[in-house]
């Protein structure tokens, strides 16, 4: 039988990834917290022989499956954790350091998608579409296997809207040498077209390591087509944007209207999965209409000597 103090420990070194860097993992062992560990660290735990299961997770949200293992009195056994919080089920992984990692939440999702390991553990690519542009991906230690296949579309997230203004315009209706007061018709008129805009410099490639990630430009054509069809949009259509305004100017006053125009831009991500298991964002974003806010300032003038 084990001895109940601890005789035996375990060491826990957390993998450098392209973000999440400032994210603190708990190392929690048989459900309790035991230590804090960031990127590029390691902890040593001391453990009672037996049977122990380990899991790292971040903000209490997220985290590792939980991984069962066996220790001996005296024996030391080193894991490995890697990973970032992407909204995915499974984010974060464990495995032990003697053994092959596990795949991770991006390549379980590019199985689903078709990309599926061989019988020896070596990259499958999933059949290319004929014409469908790419370079060629040569795994290691191998020769050229096929064209890289394009990133696949899986969802378009909405992510809020925006304001951007358009300038003002101003509208004066002088009533100041009447001694009555006036009803006057404004119209308010502004062409606009749904401008659509793919890719910036805030494309990120997530769940990837140093060096992971693709270029946006190979399948830009395919996220526009996907956006129009998603919304039903024709860019090439020209809009019109009208509004009557009815006005009262007083006796002896000036009215001074200002119109302060606005494009309204519906802001999102595109989601692709990617050949080698990471999952990049695309931010897109369209016109979706044009407005106007409106102030209004009266101004009385001096009385007419009659």
């Amino acid at each position: 039988m084990y001895p109940s103090e601890p005789s035996a420990k375990i060491t826990v070194f957390r993998k450098m990834t392209l973000t999440g860097v400032a994210s603190a993992f708990a190392i929690k062992i048989d459900g309790a917290e035991r230590a804090k560990i960031r990127a590029n660290e390691t902890v040593e735990i001391p453990l009672t022989p037996g049977d122990h299961q380990i899991q790292a997770t971040v903000w209490n949200l997220q985290g590792s499956k939980p991984l069962f293992f066996h220790i001996q009195p005296g024996e030391q056994i080193t894991f490995i954790c890697e990973g970032v919080p992407t909204g995915l089920v499974h984010p974060i992984k464990v495995y032990r350091g003697d053994a092959a990692p596990p795949p991770s939440a991006g390549q379980s999702l590019m199985g689903r998608l078709g990309y599926q390991p061989t019988a020896t553990g070596a990259p499958q690519t999933a059949p290319v579409p004929t014409g469908a542009p790419g370079g060629m991906w040569q795994p290691p230690n191998s020769g050229p296997v096929g064209p890289v296949p394009e990133p696949r579309i899986l969802e378009v997230v909405e992510t809020g809207q925006v304001e951007e203004p358009l300038g003002e315009e101003v509208r004066v209706i002088d009533n100041r040498e009447s001694g009555t007061g006036v009803s006057r018709s404004v119209k308010a008129s502004r062409e606009w077209s749904r401008t659509l805009t793919v890719g910036s410099e805030h494309t990120r490639t997530l769940g990837a390591e140093i060096g992971g990630g693709v270029s946006w430009l190979k399948v830009k054509g395919n996220i526009e087509s996907e956006l129009q069809r998603n919304y039903s949009m024709e860019t090439s259509t020209k809009y019109l944007f009208e509004e009557v305004l009815s006005i009262d100017a007083p006796a002896r006053t000036s009215i001074r209207l200002v119109l302060r125009w606005k494009r309204i831009w519906q802001q999102g991500v595109v989601r692709l999965a990617n050949y080698d298991s990471t999952i990049t964002e695309v931010p897109y974003r369209f016109v979706v209409n044009v407005t106007f806010d409106q102030s209004q300032q009266d101004t009385t003038g001096p009385t007419p000597v009659i």
